[in-house]
């Protein structure tokens, strides 16, 4: 059976401490998931909420550094570098 996995990476640079770019990333993931209609419960057992159902759980939590989490059977990870 062949793999279908897709790997998709995105970088930027931009002027902050590693710890600010964390928590901006974080409340602007929260504010794109809130647009479609899901809310964001940050931290170590973290999870993606719309309505009554859990769609995504935060899988790993690293604040000033990374975040991963699973929605939907994918695995997204964030990361800020200094």
């Amino acid at each position: 059976m062949e793999d279908s996995r897709t790997t998709v990476c995105v970088s930027i640079d931009i002027a902050l401490a590693p710890v600010v770019a964390f928590d901006v990333l974080i409340e602007e993931l929260a504010t794109a998931l809130a647009r479609g209609g899901m809310s964001f419960e940050a931290g170590t057992n973290g999870r993606v909420v719309q309505g009554e159902l859990e769609v995504g759980r935060v899988v790993s939590w690293k604040p000033g550094e990374r975040v991963v989490q699973s929605r939907c059977g994918l695995s997204r990870s964030m990361a800020a570098r200094g």
